[in-house]
């Protein structure tokens, strides 16, 4: 008798590996634009030789995956399926989109607590400060402090010990910095800007999309006329009321106009 033969299982083709590789590539991809959407962007975009075929191979291969008769089909349909909804919550992520009737409705919903968080600020800082906290992540991204003759100091990203500094400078302790986040957090918002003149306005930052911040400019009394209209005109403001304006800020060069500026002030004038 000739002894049975082992059964060996039929190789993985070269269609089905370049199908994991895809798939590969294109999860790594939408896990980067999650973790930090600047960061993933530009990675994505200078390997954009090995993201663009994958994700064209990625397409071919959920239509030839829906016949779901193989289990490397089931495991492709499953994975890009799982892609997709990754992808598309990315895209459509509420946190990652601003307009001016966004901001309008996030003002008319919060501006007692943005109010509130000025004066509490104000108060505690020392005579003659100016300050601006941002925070991103559960830490403090950047801090300024200024006095009125310009001395002072600001970090982009600081050290533990940058953070006491600048605290002592400005009058205000880590109390005072964790309430700070807390109500940031609260009226999800990112930054505030405080000076202690009581004719600065003050500015409760928004949100941040990539390269864009938009802003809300508080002023503490209603400006005239002619100053409402020389505000208005810098095309990253709108003017939503005598005291308060909505900013548009961006990295972008040679774009200052705040998106959909003349279509939510047609819409305000229709009263829509």
């Amino acid at each position: 008798m000739k002894p049975d033969r082992i059964q060996q299982s039929p190789p993985t083709s070269n269609w089905v590996i370049v199908q994991y590789i895809s798939a590969i590539i294109v999860s790594a991809s939408i896990i980067l634009l999650w973790i930090d959407k600047f960061i993933g962007i530009l990675i994505v975009a200078f390997a954009f030789i090995l993201v663009i075929p994958a994700f064209v191979i990625s397409i071919i291969s959920v239509f030839t995956s829906l016949r779901f008769n193989t289990r490397h089909k089931k495991i492709f349909l499953t994975w890009h399926v799982v892609n997709i909804m990754a992808a598309l919550l990315w895209i459509y992520n509420p946190n990652d989109r601003c307009d001016a009737h966004i901001m309008e409705r996030h003002y008319i919903k919060y501006h007692a607590q943005m109010e509130d968080l000025y004066h509490k600020v104000r108060q505690q800082l020392k005579p003659g400060r100016s300050i601006y906290i941002e925070f991103e992540k559960g830490k403090v991204s950047a801090f300024s402090v200024f006095t009125d003759d310009k001395q002072g100091g600001n970090s982009w990203d600081p050290s533990e010990e940058k953070i006491d500094s600048l605290l002592m400078i400005s009058g205000l302790d880590r109390t005072d910095l964790n309430d700070i986040e807390n109500t940031l957090d609260d009226i999800h918002c990112i930054s505030i800007a405080v000076a202690t003149s009581s004719d600065e306005p003050y500015e409760i930052g928004f949100r941040r999309i990539l390269l864009d911040k938009y802003d809300f400019i508080i002023y503490p009394n209603d400006l005239s006329q002619e100053e409402q209209e020389r505000v208005a005109s810098f095309p990253g403001n709108i003017q939503y009321s005598p005291h308060v304006v909505f900013r548009y800020n961006t990295g972008a060069i040679g774009n200052w106009n705040f998106p959909g500026k003349e279509e939510y002030l047609q819409s305000k004038k229709s009263g829509k």
